[in-house]
């Protein structure tokens, strides 16, 4: 039971993480990466490409948790990368 809502207050925690971020900054460091729109779509799980511009301009200010636990990593990976 202690387990369980430990899990639980970790996942709770991983979400506000991701309440309030600001995507379009977000998808615009990666994109000065020089990684595609498409690309961003196949790793992320965004619908289209046009999803993952909606997002990059703000007209879609919020994603699934799942999109952007997967927009932060990709993020920290093209950090990682010589310019």
């Amino acid at each position: 039971r202690v387990l369980l809502r430990a899990q639980h207050l970790a996942a709770v925690r991983h979400h506000e993480l991701h309440y309030g971020m600001d995507w379009t900054q977000v998808i615009g460091e990666i994109r000065q990466r020089g990684v595609t729109l498409q690309q961003i779509k196949d790793r992320c799980g965004f619908a289209s490409r046009g999803h993952v511009h909606d997002v990059a301009t703000g007209k879609q200010p919020k994603v699934l948790w799942e999109v952007g636990d997967q927009l932060l990593k990709m993020r920290t990976v093209v950090r990682r990368r010589k310019k």
